[in-house]
């Protein structure tokens, strides 16, 4: 399975510690198989100040079954079996976080929205294991010392 954190920020956000994070989960769930409906997880980690709230509001979570191919800033994109969802970050709490406590914010983050995921309707019916998928992503934060 393909798993990646996509990153909406501030310049005062270190994405350092996030793209660390990204790559740690990406390479642990490389060889996961959960289910035949999703192959690409993609999280939206959105944590931006206030005042730009209004452009970058949380969107529902989207599912591509069969394959799209779209144009981005010139770039051809194709996505297949992708499931894409945003989390929004508290920006002054996070702030005040050091790299440890931040970390450790942003995986209790995406371990709550998998269980807001459970609860549509619509993503709960495909063919994807859930459980198995938390229950292996929560080991293995657990065995880092990130929770």
């Amino acid at each position: 399975m393909k798993f990646r954190l996509v990153f909406y920020t501030n310049q005062e956000i270190d994405t350092a510690l996030m793209q660390d994070l990204s790559n740690m989960i990406e390479i642990f769930l490389l060889d996961k198989y959960y289910g035949d409906n999703i192959l690409n997880y993609y999280i939206g980690i959105i944590c931006v100040d206030p005042k730009f709230d209004q452009f970058f509001k949380p969107r529902r979570p989207k599912y591509t079954g069969e394959m799209k191919t779209s144009i981005r800033d010139g770039i051809k994109c194709e996505t297949e079996k992708t499931l894409q969802i945003d989390i929004k970050l508290d920006y002054e709490h996070y702030l005040k976080l050091d790299i440890v406590s931040a970390k450790k914010y942003l995986i209790k983050r995406i371990l709550e929205s998998f269980i807001e995921l459970k609860q549509n309707k619509r993503i709960n019916k495909l063919d994807f294991d859930f459980e198995l998928f938390y229950n292996d992503l929560m080991g293995f934060v657990e065995s880092k010392g990130l929770l």
